[in-house]
């Protein structure tokens, strides 16, 4: 598939924000999670009855009876607890074996292909959201926490980054335009695109958002999705969030370092939950989970894990069908002394884009890459 037949895809746009800033009711929302770095898989959903994953890594494998099994075969780290109760509730979707043809082990390429949704050997610079959430009457596309916009960036869809919403409200942060024209404090740039931009600032500043009841605090990534929760409760916040958790990439010490980052994650997906539901909002949210690669089926001298190729991910939210979903891929038939993904990335972005947002799919992409049935509309 070539980056025209893909942008095809993205023809159409979900429904237009009102004039004042704020989004329909029936609006839905797409988080999100860059697990920064190369998030370890075999360490995430764990193959905790093979043999292989034992002998291969005599360090980093996770001793069964601390493992919290899925079923006979794959288990969450124990540091994913928190996450427990939305399995249970079928709130949970698993998609293991996520990759591509010919995979990029270099954290810039490869992430830039995850980003623009091109092939391995294919360039591009616009992200694969940036043309699908465009939409004249749309203060803002999207928010983006901290400074990794590529998602989004490259089209004409409008966004915002910054690392705290206070703080942007309060002193006139970062505005970008299309094409990554980015506007100083002062808003000194000139268009209807950073009007209405600063007309979305204002409209928050004029409208006081609301608190929340779950307590999002310590880490910048907790205080990021309280912030999520708060656009959110606001009706202000945009089709697409976009936030990020750095650390991933474990080449050393990995036990305890992976540890933390996933007791992070699973926390923050537990209490924004919790801050949802409470405010009707869960239905009304998908949350996705995505990295550049995963972490090689060897443990590596130094304890840790080097990069890697396959990956499994989350898509979490109240209109989820829980459940583990595509091909666990074989820890005995390896190319290049890696895993072989069995589920092209792309199919993340096709469930979002015809499940999520209901936009058309052409024949010769539906016939590539299979949506993966795991939200109820």
């Amino acid at each position: 598939m070539n980056r025209r037949d893909f942008l095809t895809l993205l023809a159409a746009a979900p429904a237009s924000a009102l004039a004042d800033g704020t989004r329909p009711a029936d609006a839905r929302h797409l988080i999100l999670i860059e697990l920064k770095g190369g998030n370890d898989g075999l360490n995430t959903v764990v193959p905790y009855r093979d043999a292989v994953y034992r002998k291969l890594r005599p360090n980093l494998a996770l001793a069964a009876e601390q493992c919290l099994p899925l079923d006979d075969t794959r288990a969450l780290h124990p540091e994913l607890s928190s996450l427990i109760p939305v399995w249970q509730r079928g709130e949970l979707a698993i998609v293991e074996g996520l990759g591509y043809d010919n995979p990029n082990r270099s954290h810039f390429r490869s992430i830039d292909i995850w980003h623009s949704a091109s092939d391995s050997d294919e360039k591009s610079s616009t992200g694969w959201l940036s043309t699908s959430l465009h939409d004249p009457l749309n203060s803002v596309d999207a928010v983006v926490f901290g400074n990794r916009p590529a998602p989004i960036a490259g089209g004409d869809a409008r966004y915002v980054a910054f690392d705290s919403l206070d703080a942007y409200i309060a002193t006139h942060s970062r505005l970008t335009t299309p094409r990554g024209q980015a506007t100083n404090t002062l808003l000194r740039a000139l268009g209807d695109t950073n009007a209405l931009g600063e007309h979305y600032r204002q409209s928050l500043a004029e409208h006081p958002l609301p608190s929340t009841n779950v307590r999002f605090a310590g880490s910048k990534f907790s205080r990021w999705l309280g912030d999520t929760a708060r656009l959110l409760k606001s009706g202000m916040a945009p089709p697409l969030i976009k936030l990020h958790l750095s650390g991933f990439d474990t080449h050393a010490d990995q036990l305890e370092r992976h540890s933390a980052l996933l007791r992070q994650f699973s926390e923050g997906m537990a209490a924004l939950r919790t801050e949802l539901i409470d405010a009707g909002l869960w239905d009304k949210v998908l949350i996705m989970t995505y990295s550049e690669f995963g972490r090689r089926l060897s443990e590596n001298a130094s304890q840790g894990s080097d990069h890697g190729t396959a990956a499994p991910h989350f898509l979490i939210g109240g209109r989820v069908k829980g459940g583990l979903y595509g091909i666990t891929p074989s820890l005995q038939h390896l190319q290049a002394d890696d895993l072989v993904h069995t589920v092209d990335y792309r199919a993340l972005y096709r469930t979002v884009l015809q499940h999520w947002w209901n936009l058309p799919v052409q024949p010769g992409i539906r016939n590539r890459f299979e949506a993966i049935d795991c939200l109820r509309t």
